[in-house]
């Protein structure tokens, strides 16, 4: 096969590939610039934070359970199945908050400054309500 067949042949791979029809599952027409931007800083906290970016089971040295009020999850905690929210922080510097309720949920946070990391600034917060069934991602500040 000379190159200019495999050239050819790779467009036209490239063309079926990518062409929207109602069987593409790409909707390029449609395209979300909101998920595209939250994708892609998923995408850039998961390069930044070491304990997701290692192929080895979290242990208390580098993951803390906290529940909505800040504090470590208790038995009870665990097994509260009206509570669905729970706060995991990662080498002592980033808190994910987790509400799998449809409703919002208020998190206490532990002691400290963080702010949220998809945010622009630097503004302080002690406390964070996350709408239902979502997260957010915050940072602790240095002082």
């Amino acid at each position: 096969m000379s190159s200019a067949t495999a050239n050819m042949a790779i467009t036209m791979l490239i063309a079926k590939i990518t062409r929207t029809n109602e069987i593409t599952w790409l909707k390029w027409n449609d395209f979300n610039q909101t998920l595209f931007d939250f994708t892609k800083q998923t995408i850039a906290l998961r390069k930044k934070i070491q304990s997701l970016q290692q192929d080895a089971w979290w242990s208390d040295e580098n993951v803390a359970w906290l529940n909505c009020g800040g504090n470590p999850m208790t038995l009870d905690d665990w097994h509260n199945r009206e509570r669905k929210a729970l706060q995991v922080m990662l080498d002592g510097r980033y808190l994910f908050l987790i509400n799998a309720k449809t409703e919002a949920q208020s998190f206490y946070l532990p002691n400290g400054r963080w702010k949220k990391i998809a945010e622009i600034g630097n503004r302080v917060i002690q406390q964070c309500d996350v709408s239902g069934v979502a997260f957010e991602v915050l940072e602790h500040m240095e002082d």
